[in-house]
């Protein structure tokens, strides 16, 4: 009985401990040959997970198929926000079609940069590309493994191996892929972010440019078999490529990177909503409403009350979305209050990390709150609608339509002309930048946090979708948050909690 125990005892942990340590994607090239050696060419066909990112004519960066409709990849190498190119199978970026059948190309219909991303310190330096159609997978194209539960440390794994077509000792870009074994370098580099990055180099050899977004590669056990899994993502190092360089910890990212594929893993032609449960502005009796307009207090240092100080609008369940300047430094004190009495207090706040107030033109001010508790949808209370697909540029508005705020009249509607940019700026002497939208002021109640949006048919009936929120008012005009420019902040900020 006690050798039974004992063994049941074994069995769970190791059992439990395969458990912790699942795959991203389960039909992950598997396969484990001896494949490098340190600086040279990596062996054709056995990295079947390598991607080449050009702009169509010249190639840039590596990146890693991670799923048969995402590649991942850094997120410098995608800043410019420019068209990419795929190519999948690739081994000689210079070999032609029809003498290399194997290469596929793939367009990338979605570039997506984790929302912390610093460009001044490449911190987060991590982007997924999402792909026009599925890759079919074969002997030279297959996703690699990525564990995405809790059961790998990379602190324990010592030694890795890089891949690239980067630049070599002649400083050109070399036409066949390279690889190189590197060793963890904790130690080694300088401006070094310990909780998200790693550090790995050689005594002789090193990633260099070209080689960014490529894949850290370790050997990992997993049920009893040993394969290559993409343990980091090439990001930054010495100019002269002669040290350890600093990699993306793709653990680290993991949550992200699954909420992420999640988040955008559909078919473009259909719907895509970023709730479901989304409302129209007509109630059961025909009325015009708001169901998702919400009310922001906070309450005074040595008072219990609250007052109200500005609007808020329902975009999910748990996240409201407002703006930022208005928002007090301690999210204690404020309140959300919703129609037939419902309040919430404030779990967390999301301003959005390239907000200012620089000469006041409040560039970004957008912010995004958890509140503590799920919302409970009525036909009083529900989510405004928004399309986390939806960029700035797709469709940019002429016009849009607001209900102004009126607490003892009939709600209504009241459209207004999209103002050019240039006469914008013209006439309230400020800045004005491609996030935001302006309109002539209006006698009617528009505050802060307003909603300007469009009444649109959908599948499921009318709709009316979110476009700006009021964020300030000089001479005579009203700018807004234009909010489809966050499409993808708002998106990655609700799918990570």
């Amino acid at each position: 009985m006690t050798s039974f125990v004992i063994f049941l005892g074994l069995f769970l942990l190791v059992f439990c401990h395969d458990e912790m340590r699942q795959l991203l994607d389960s039909n992950c090239d598997d396969y484990l040959e001896e494949r490098v050696t340190s600086g040279t060419n990596a062996r054709p066909g056995t990295t079947p997970w390598i991607a080449a990112i050009s702009n169509g004519t010249n190639f840039f960066c590596a990146g890693t198929l991670v799923h048969p409709r995402f590649v991942l990849t850094a997120a410098h190498c995608i800043k410019n926000n420019q068209q990419f190119l795929v190519s999948l199978g690739m081994y000689d970026i210079t070999c032609p079609e029809e003498k290399c059948p194997e290469i596929k190309n793939y367009d990338v219909i979605k570039a997506i940069h984790h929302p912390h991303f610093n460009d001044f310190t490449n911190e987060n330096d991590i982007a997924i590309l999402k792909l026009s159609v599925e890759v079919v997978y074969n002997e030279y194209i297959r996703s690699i493994c990525i564990v995405t539960g809790d059961g790998l440390k990379t602190s324990s794994i010592v030694n890795f191996s890089a891949y690239g077509w980067g630049a070599t000792e002649n400083l050109y870009l070399s036409p066949i892929l390279k690889t190189i074994n590197l060793s963890h370098t904790p130690q080694s580099c300088l401006r070094f972010y310990e909780e998200s990055q790693i550090c790995a180099g050689a005594e002789r050899g090193d990633t260099c440019h070209g080689d960014s977004g490529g894949p850290l590669v370790a050997n990992i056990t997993y049920r009893g078999h040993v394969f290559p899994t993409l343990i980091g993502v090439t990001s930054y190092g010495s100019k002269f490529c002669n040290a350890s360089a600093n990699y993306a910890n793709v653990t680290v990212f993991r949550q992200w990177i699954k909420n992420t594929i999640s988040a955008y893993n559909y078919d473009e032609d259909k719907e895509s909503l970023l709730d479901e449960n989304c409302s129209s502005t007509w109630d059961k009796n025909g009325s015009v409403h708001e169901p998702w307009k919400l009310i922001l207090t906070t309450r005074f240092d040595g008072s219990n009350d609250f007052h109200w100080f500005t609007f808020a609008t329902l975009i999910t369940n748990r996240f409201v979305l407002t703006i930022v300047h208005n928002l007090p430094t301690d999210i204690k004190k404020l309140l959300v209050r919703a129609s037939g009495g419902v309040s919430f207090t404030v779990k967390s706040a999301h301003k959005h990390p390239q907000f200012t107030d620089f000469n006041t033109s409040y560039a970004n001010d957008i912010a995004l709150l958890e509140l503590d508790r799920n919302v409970r949808y009525s036909q009083n209370l529900a989510p405004i609608c928004f399309r986390p697909t939806l960029q700035m540029s797709e469709n940019p508005p002429t016009s849009l339509t607001v209900i102004p705020f009126a607490a003892r009249h009939t709600l209504h509607y009241e459209n207004f002309t999209v103002i050019d940019r240039y006469h914008c700026c013209v006439t309230i002497g400020l800045v004005i930048y491609e996030n935001q939208i302006c309109v002539n002021e209006s006698s009617s109640g528009l505050y802060a946090g307003c909603v300007f949006g469009a009444n649109e048919y959908t599948s499921s009936g009318d709709k009316f979708f979110l476009h700006g929120i009021v964020s300030f008012r000089k001479n005579d005009v009203i700018i807004l948050t234009n909010i489809t420019s966050y499409a993808d902040w708002i998106t990655e900020t609700v799918n990570f909690k």
